[in-house]
């Protein structure tokens, strides 16, 4: 089942498009492909299915598909999936993309590691739909 929400801030594809550049410079995507290797060190992923959550433009998931880990990346906004799909198409990298809210992606048991980096939880001013049924408990 599709939830409708309703346009939030960060559904505005020209306010990221006009951050983009101070949000995420060059700098930052060079800091994670250096820094992917002591993630995995501290988590220990069982196997190699990662789900990088609100993934923006494949910062993580790109350096993760690098070092062969079959990665899921989920994003809501359209424009910084595109630019994903621009640089791991460029790395020549498979990523399987993902346009959704994350608290609506549902995928049981489909993955060994989870990343949610910077702030996409604090987006939310409220709790919204039900945690219990993907296993949350507060």
């Amino acid at each position: 089942m599709i939830t409708r929400r309703k346009k939030e801030c960060f559904d505005d594809d020209p306010f990221w498009r006009e951050l983009y550049p101070f949000i995420f410079p060059e700098k930052r995507f060079a800091a994670a492909a250096a820094q992917i290797g002591k993630v995995l060190k501290l988590t220990k992923p069982k196997g190699k299915a990662v789900l990088d959550l609100c993934c923006g433009p494949g910062r993580w998931a790109i350096p993760l598909a690098q070092k062969g880990f079959s990665v899921t990346g989920v994003d809501r906004t359209k424009f910084l999936l595109n630019v994903a799909k621009t640089k791991a198409k460029a790395s020549k990298v498979k990523i399987e993309w993902v346009r959704a809210d994350m608290r609506d992606f549902l995928r049981p048991e489909s993955f060994d590691l989870v990343l949610s980096t910077l702030t996409s939880f604090g987006y939310f001013d409220r709790s919204q739909g039900s945690n219990r049924r993907r296993g949350v408990t507060n």
